[in-house]
C-alpha cells in the first residue's frame, strides 16, 4: 500500500462531493499509484470508478504521466464494446488540511479521473474457480477481441494480464488500466526514454520487452502483447501464473539490467543472437500436465494455442488474431461435442458388447445341438 494511503481514502470519503458531480463516494481498491473510489455521477445518475492520483506520487513525472495518459487514450476509445467506457477527464479537486502544530491550513491537490464502474476482474475469477472449460474458452475469445480492438487503433497496452480484465455488471469483460499503454497514431518518444525498467508486471512480460528491445524497435511491444494474452489463457486454465514458472525474479532482473546496459544501436542484433537458446533452456509448461480440468479433447489444443501465443522467440510467435479466433472455435467445437462423442463412444461399446454377447449365445447353441447330435 502507497505511503499513508488509508489517510488519504478516508479524507477523500468524508468529501460531500468532487466538482459538485460525484457524490457518495466510497473506497473501491488501490493500484500502484492511485486510489480509486465507487460513485454516483449526478449527471446521469449512475454508478461509476473515480481513479485519484496519490499524491505520494506527484513529483515522479513517469506515473503522473501514466495517469494523464490512461485517461486520454481511453478517451479517444469510448464506447468500444470492449473497453472500460471513460466518463470524465483528469482534473484535480483539493482537500485542505489543518497542521496539527501550526495550525496552519495545507491544501492537498488530487488529479482524477472517472470511468466505468465494474464488479471485479478475471484474476478474482482464476482464484475463485468458478468457470467451466467452455466459459474460459469463451471468456478469453472476449479478452482476444479487446486487445484486437485496441491495436486496430494503433493502441499498444504492454499490461495484459487477468486483473486487468474487469467484469461488469451485466457479466461481459472488458480491458482496463491503460497507464502503461502507448498510443502510436501520432508521434510517439521512444517508449522507455524516462523510466529505466519494463513496463506492466514482469511476471507476464515477454523476455523482449524485459530485455527492453521495444525501447530501440516500439512496434515489437504489440507482439509483448500476444505473449502477454498467452500467458493469461495459461493461467486461466491452470491457476498458475506463467512467468514464475518460466523464469525466476533474478533471472527477469538480470536480463533487463544486462540488456539495459548494451548500447541502443546494438541492442536487438544482441538479443536475436541469444534468443533461441534462451528459449530452449527455458522449456514451455503444458497445460494438460496440471491437471486442471479441461477436458481431454480439447486440453491438447488448449496447450498448442497457449504455446504458440508465448513462444519465446518473437519471431516465432502467432501473432494474427484471426487465427487465434480460428483456433478457439476449434476448441469451442470440440467441447461441445465432446459430449455427443462420448455418448456415442458408449453406444458403440455397448452395441459392441452386445454382439459379442450374441457371438457366444449362437456359438453355445451350435455346441449344444453338435453335442446332442453326437449322442
Amino acid at each position: 500500500m502507497a505511503p499513508h494511503a488509508d489517510n488519504f481514502f478516508t479524507l477523500i470519503e468524508a468529501r460531500s462531493d468532487i466538482d459538485g458531480r460525484f457524490i457518495n463516494l466510497r473506497r473501491a481498491g488501490e493500484g500502484h499509484f492511485c486510489l480509486v473510489f465507487s460513485a454516483t455521477d449526478k449527471t446521469s445518475n449512475s454508478e461509476v470508478a473515480v481513479k485519484v492520483f496519490h499524491i505520494a506520487f506527484l513529483n515522479d513525472t513517469y506515473r503522473l504521466q501514466c495517469f494523464r495518459r490512461e485517461s486520454e487514450i481511453l478517451e479517444r476509445l469510448k464506447d468500444n464494446d470492449h473497453i472500460l467506457d471513460w466518463i470524465a477527464p483528469v482534473r484535480d479537486f483539493t482537500v485542505t488540511l489543518v497542521e496539527p502544530t501550526t495550525n496552519i491550513p495545507i491544501d492537498l491537490r488530487f488529479p482524477y479521473f472517472a470511468l466505468e464502474l465494474a464488479v471485479g476482474d478475471v484474476g478474482q475469477v482464476i482464484r475463485s474457480g468458478s468457470w467451466k472449460p467452455e466459459q474460459t474458452l469463451l471468456a478469453f475469445r472476449e479478452m482476444c477481441k479487446a486487445v484486437q480492438r485496441i491495436h486496430r487503433e494503433s493502441v499498444c497496452h504492454r499490461d495484459i494480464k487477468p486483473s486487468n480484465f474487469v467484469v461488469m455488471k451485466d457479466g461481459g469483460l472488458k480491458l482496463s488500466d491503460f497507464g502503461t499503454a502507448r498510443d502510436f497514431k501520432g508521434s510517439e518518444p521512444p517508449i522507455l526514454s524516462n523510466y529505466p525498467w519494463p513496463p506492466g508486471d514482469v511476471r507476464y512480460t515477454s523476455p523482449e520487452m524485459l530485455a527492453v528491445i521495444h525501447d530501440v524497435q516500439p512496434s515489437i511491444a504489440f507482439l509483448g502483447d500476444f505473449y502477454s494474452l498467452g500467458a493469461t489463457l495459461f493461467e486461466m486454465c491452470t491457476g498458475l501464473v506463467l512467468g514464475i514458472q518460466i523464469f525466476d525474479a533474478a533471472f527477469m532482473a538480470d536480463l533487463a539490467k544486462s540488456m539495459n546496459a548494451v548500447d541502443r544501436s546494438r541492442r536487438l542484433h544482441t538479443y536475436l543472437g541469444f534468443v533461441r537458446n534462451l528459449a530452449g533452456a527455458h522449456p514451455l509448461p503444458s497445460i494438460a500436465a496440471f491437471g486442471h480440468g479441461l477436458p481431454l479433447c480439447v486440453a491438447t489444443l488448449v496447450d498448442d494455442l497457449y504455446q504458440s501465443m508465448v513462444a519465446l522467440d518473437f519471431r516465432d510467435r502467432l501473432c494474427d488474431f484471426e487465427r487465434i479466433f480460428l483456433r478457439i472455435e476449434r476448441c469451442l467445437l470440440v467441447l461441445r461435442n465432446d459430449e455427443k462423442i462420448r455418448r456415442w463412444r458408449e453406444r458403440r461399446e455397448i452395441f459392441k458388447r452386445n454382439r459379442e454377447e450374441k457371438y457366444r449365445r449362437a456359438e453355445a447353441r451350435m455346441l449344444s445341438l453338435r453335442t446332442g447330435v453326437l449322442r
